[in-house]
C-alpha cells in the first residue's frame, strides 16, 4: 500500500465503484474527477501485484475523513486493508482522529468501519439517493484507540 499522487488512477478507481458510493448531489461518474494534493490524498492497495482499489482521505486539520474505494476483486481483504491503512495514517501523518460515514443502505461500509475499530458517533445529515432520503451514520477512531 502506497500513497499516490496519480489523480488519474484515483479517479478511475472511484469511478469504477461510483454507483455504490455516490448520492444525488454528486456529478455523473463520467464528470467526476479527483485532484490529489496536500488536503486530498489516496492510498492504493495491491495484493500480489494486482490492483485492489484504495482509500481516499480528506485532511481537515488533525482529522482525516476516510472513504473506502475497494474494487469487487478485494472481497475478503477489506478488513486487512482497512487495518493497514489506519496504521499507515497514524504512523505517517499527524492526524489524531479518522472519521467516516456510511449510508444506512450500505451495511458493508458500516461493518467495515466497525470491524476496523471505528466507533459509531451518531447520525449525520441525510442525503438523497435515487430520489429517496437515506440516513447517514458517522464513525470515528482516535489515534490512541488503534492497537499499533
Amino acid at each position: 500500500m502506497d500513497w499516490t499522487t496519480d489523480s488519474k488512477l484515483a479517479t478511475e478507481i472511484i469511478r469504477s465503484i461510483y454507483d455504490f458510493v455516490s448520492d444525488d448531489s454528486c456529478p455523473p461518474a463520467e464528470e467526476f474527477e479527483v485532484t490529489l494534493n496536500d488536503i486530498i490524498r489516496f492510498i492504493v492497495c495491491y495484493n500480489a501485484g494486482q490492483l485492489m482499489g484504495g482509500f481516499l482521505l480528506i485532511f481537515k486539520g488533525k482529522d482525516a475523513e476516510i472513504h473506502t474505494c475497494l474494487l469487487p476483486i478485494a472481497k475478503g481483504k477489506a478488513k486487512e486493508f482497512g487495518d493497514l491503512v489506519l496504521q499507515k495514517i497514524f504512523k505517517e501523518t499527524d492526524v489524531d482522529r479518522v472519521t467516516s460515514y456510511a449510508l444506512v443502505d450500505n451495511p458493508l461500509a458500516k461493518r467495515l468501519a466497525l470491524r476496523c475499530g471505528l466507533k459509531f458517533t451518531g447520525y449525520g445529515q441525510s442525503v438523497f439517493k435515487n430520489g429517496q432520503k437515506i440516513d447517514v451514520e458517522n464513525f470515528a477512531i482516535e489515534r490512541g484507540d488503534l492497537c499499533q
